[in-house]
């Protein structure tokens, strides 16, 4: 345990072998994780397996906020129980502000735990010229093995195991004492000008100044950041659009090479017509996602997303929201699940209900394949000036979606009973550092590798159940269907006409479902095949390509076609025009930008909210607004 960005799950994941989220800003770890390290127990003699678990950080005992109950809670507990012997602290001071932690390592001492103390990120404080005597420290910490970190983590991760195994699980725990907690911030403040020497200034100290100076100046620092954020959606464009090409290429001639070599039945047809076009909704889009992961990481890691979040307080509280909420809206565009969790930091109940409510209206990287198809539907490819059409239509879209983020915040400030404590803002500011080449890649492979296999075990499942549902239906409307034609393409097997399938996909059990909810949709410019996308996308935002890309490979004889050219080539049989034109595909990413279309969101709602009557509320709430916003855009275009 420590303070916060303290760098406690980096040792966190170094000692398990686990992957568990860091960032260089205070607030990522908001629940308790629990891992296993292997080590050499010199008492028994036997290769001994140790539970870790890895506490949120906090900066006092007395917590404020979610998280930080969390974090104390488990500790309070251990102390007054008789299996206290068996738990051991390693305490992760920050040497660069050694009172700090020094105040709350005293009080965990107080506590009776075994302890061990780390002075983790000393080749930092050493350059700030903060130097720890460790003689000095070791001397007055009897029984209290003291470790200072490598500037290599692999070194420091060996150090606390070689502590680790000389110490021994068998060493005795300290005598708790009952002390005012006061009296440990008045040691902490004695304490730090006895073991450290302060020196000369740091030599960064101008830099970090200037820096701030720009990026928090009240006007230059909003610029700065929209230029950002701007700059990151060209991208997801430009940058990807090889990696993306060369994917759907090599994806369309293996559903190619399998309908042409695989025999004829009921298992190829899963394989070519359901899986294949399914997993390519979700792969094509790796690069993309890449990207945005890419760039989060790379504020995240800099220090700079800390101070973007100071930044917008003053803006954030006309709305009833807190600076901190910024995090959760950061992380929300990556995924809205632990985005919600992440509101635990905000210690002000109304504030976090606020932000809990609104997050999902930030588009997360599940939407972007939505967004990516149907804009490269409508809007041609080109560059307007120096930048991409369709990089600027993507950043109006999460444009939109910030703006009902708080116009959703102002109406619920207004509805929801106001406290009467004001809340607060603090908020540490991390170091700016050079991001690690080797960190972001791990956060990128980590997010590319979570989204891959966790879209793909759903849409696994859901184009198993999806082709199945589409390629069977009644069997006397299907043996009609047949008839019909036999007779009228006598010299043709019907499994060979696109219109054979097309009639087929619509009598079966899937086309029945969508029929039955088109009534509903049709006013917003959506079939019922959209329906069924709709229907599908609700257990993750992204199985809605997937979903199109299985109904339509079912439907085409042409099975190494991309998804783009089948959808831009459909036409209404009512009307006669373009089936996914302007108006359609508008409404369509309206609709997924305001509709929550995610039963793991709604799930984490209801426990971090404790209520199904708030889950149900934000799940109405976003539903009629994406309904009532689709359909006014579908008529004022069409």
């Amino acid at each position: 345990m420590g303070n916060p960005n303290s760098g406690k799950t980096t040792l966190f994941n170094l000692l398990t072998g686990l992957n568990q989220k860091t960032a260089n800003y205070p607030g990522v770890t908001v629940t308790v994780k629990t891992g296993l390290m292997k080590i050499w127990n010199p008492g028994s003699g036997v290769r001994e397996t140790i539970e870790i678990t890895d506490l949120p950080g906090i900066y006092s005992p007395e917590p404020i906020s979610e998280d930080e109950r969390q974090a104390i809670a488990p500790i309070l507990r251990l102390s007054a129980s008789p299996d206290k012997s068996d738990t051991l602290i390693l305490f992760v001071a920050d040497t660069c502000n050694p009172s700090r932690s020094l105040h709350l390592f005293f009080f965990i001492r107080s506590l009776g735990f075994k302890t061990v103390l780390l002075l983790n990120m000393a080749f930092m404080a050493k350059e700030k010229g903060i130097v720890p005597d460790l003689k000095k420290i070791r001397k007055d910490l009897p029984g209290v093995p003291v470790i200072v970190s490598e500037r290599s983590r692999g070194k420091t991760a060996h150090l606390i195991r070689e502590t680790l195994r000389n110490f021994g699980v068998v060493a005795s725990a300290s005598e708790t004492k009952t002390i005012p907690y006061d009296a440990f911030i008045l040691e902490a403040s004695k304490k730090e000008k006895e073991w450290f020497e302060f020196k000369t200034a740091d030599k960064n100290a101008r830099f970090r100044k200037q820096a701030d100076r720009v990026i928090m100046h009240p006007a230059w620092g909003p610029l700065i950041f929209a230029g950002i954020v701007f700059l990151i959606f060209q991208s997801l464009f430009t940058l990807s659009a090889y990696p993306m090409d060369w994917i759907d290429g090599l994806m369309s001639k293996l559903a190619t090479a399998s309908a042409e070599r695989l025999p004829e039945n009921e298992l190829s047809g899963l394989f070519t017509n359901g899986l294949i076009p399914g997993i390519t909704g979700i792969l094509i889009f790796i690069p993309q996602i890449a990207f945005l992961f890419l760039f989060i990481a790379i504020m995240e890691e800099s220090g700079y997303l800390s101070r973007v979040t100071f930044l917008a307080d003053h803006f954030m509280r006309k709305f009833g929201l807190n600076g901190k909420s910024l995090i959760p809206f950061a992380g929300g565009a990556a995924c809205a699940v632990p985005a919600i969790l992440s509101a635990r930091t905000i210690a002000n109940r109304r504030e976090r209900l606020i932000t809990i409510l609104i997050t999902p209206w930030v588009s997360c990287s599940a939407r972007l394949p939505v967004f990516v198809t149907f804009t490269a539907l409508f809007v041609p490819e080109g560059f307007t000036g120096p930048l991409s059409t369709r990089g600027l239509v993507l950043a109006a879209f999460y444009v939109c979606g910030i703006i009902f983020v708080f116009l959703g915040a102002a109406i619920l400030n207004r509805l929801l009973k106001k406290e009467k404590d004001n809340s607060f803002f603090l908020m540490e500011f991390p170091e700016y550092r050079w991001p690690s080449a080797k960190t972001i890649i791990w956060e990128v492979w980590d997010k590319v590798n979570d989204f891959v296999i966790n879209a793909g075990k759903i849409i696994l499942a859901i184009s198993i159940l999806l082709y199945v549902l589409a390629s069977y239906g009644p069997a006397s409307d299907i043996q009609t269907l047949r008839q019909e034609f036999a007779e009228s393409h006598p010299e043709e097997k019907p499994e060979n006409l696109a219109e054979f399938q097309a009639k087929k996909l619509e009598i079966s059990f899937a086309g029945k479902i969508g029929k039955t909810i088109e009534p509903v949709i049709r006013p917003l410019g959506f079939d019922w095949k959209i329906g069924i996308g709709l229907i599908t996308s609700f257990a993750a935002p992204e199985v809605f390509v997937g979903t199109m890309n299985t109904l339509y490979g079912i439907e085409s004889t042409n099975k190494g076609e991309k998804l783009a050219q089948v959808l831009a080539s459909q036409k209404d049989a009512e009307t006669g025009r373009k089936r996914f034109d302007a108006a359609t595909c508008v409404s369509l990413m309206v609709f997924f930008l305001l509709a929550m279309q995610c039963m793991s969101t709604f799930a984490v709602v209801k426990r971090e909210t404790g209520s199904l009557k708030t889950a149900l509320f934000q799940l109405l709430l976003m539903t009629c607004a994406a309904y009532l916003a689709s359909f006014a855009c579908y008529q004022l275009l069409s």
